[in-house]
């Protein structure tokens, strides 16, 4: 391993003048050697930062956490590519930055899987990903294009506040818990075409600026759209919503529809 990121483990009560002081996960302090500046390796936001070594510490940190916890958090990522990656530990990227493309294709994370707070600045592929424990992107921030088709939500899917700059797909993505979008943020077109929201689907205050697209869907139980605020055109055409006994269809309360000539 190369000299620049051998360091005493993480968990200080404090960083040294020499060590980062980022602090991390359940309050502990990063306390990696500093990188070129008041930073190291991992939290540095040089873009020409060594990628090899900064990979080598990421591959270090998923072995020695096993079905523990591996801390991400804060770490400003270069571009990689997870591809067909099973991450067995519990992944928290909290407040963590993707600087280039991120790559999650096809990936499995057994554990939780904690995105909370990230900022993707490039374009974001999660399609064919299964997330067998709870999966959080509250608060996230995708400024480029997000992928999530053919996703596998097992657990609950949370994106609360969560910010879609450009175009977000979740077609054909399956949600078998509830999926939160309270107060999603969509900037251009949402593609949820042929989505499975086997539970309750909560899009409470979210706003949807340009084209929103849930044709067909499948909502196995409460669809909640209340206050929801539609911009462009919306299709819920063959779009299955919950019908039986109980009387719970989809939940419009207070949702704005602008352009009401186009919804279909």
């Amino acid at each position: 391993m190369p000299d620049s990121i051998e360091r005493k483990p993480g968990g200080q009560p404090g960083a040294t003048l020499y060590e980062c002081p980022i602090v991390m996960h359940e309050d502990k302090v990063c306390g990696r050697p500093l990188y070129g500046g008041a930073r190291c390796l991992m939290h540095s936001d040089n873009l020409n930062k060594d990628a090899e070594a900064f990979n080598g510490e990421i591959e270090r940190i998923l072995e020695t956490a096993g079905e523990g916890i591996a801390d991400f958090t804060r770490f400003v990522f270069p571009e990689v590519d997870y591809s067909n990656r099973t991450f067995a530990a519990r992944c928290i990227f909290s407040g963590a930055k993707f600087t280039q493309k991120a790559v999650f294709f096809h990936a499995t994370f057994t554990e939780g899987a904690y995105f909370t707070g990230v900022t993707f600045t490039q374009d974001a592929y999660f399609s064919e990903a299964t997330f067998s424990q709870k999966a959080d992107f509250a608060a996230a921030k995708f400024t480029q294009k997000a992928v999530f088709g053919k996703v596998e939500f097992i657990q609950k899917a949370s994106f609360i506040m969560a910010t879609f700059a450009q175009d977000v797909h979740f077609g054909n993505a399956t949600f078998i818990e509830d999926a939160l979008f309270i107060k999603a943020e969509f900037g251009q077109d949402a593609y949820f075409s042929e989505a499975t929201f086997t539970k309750n689907a909560y899009f409470l205050h979210a706003t949807f600026s340009q084209s929103a697209y849930f044709n067909p869907a499948t909502f196995g139980r409460r669809a909640d759209f209340t206050r929801a605020r539609f911009v462009g055109n919306v299709e819920f055409r063959e779009t299955v919503f919950r019908k039986d006994q109980d009387g719970i269809g989809p939940v419009f309360f207070e949702a704005q529809f602008e352009k009401p000539e186009t919804v279909s």
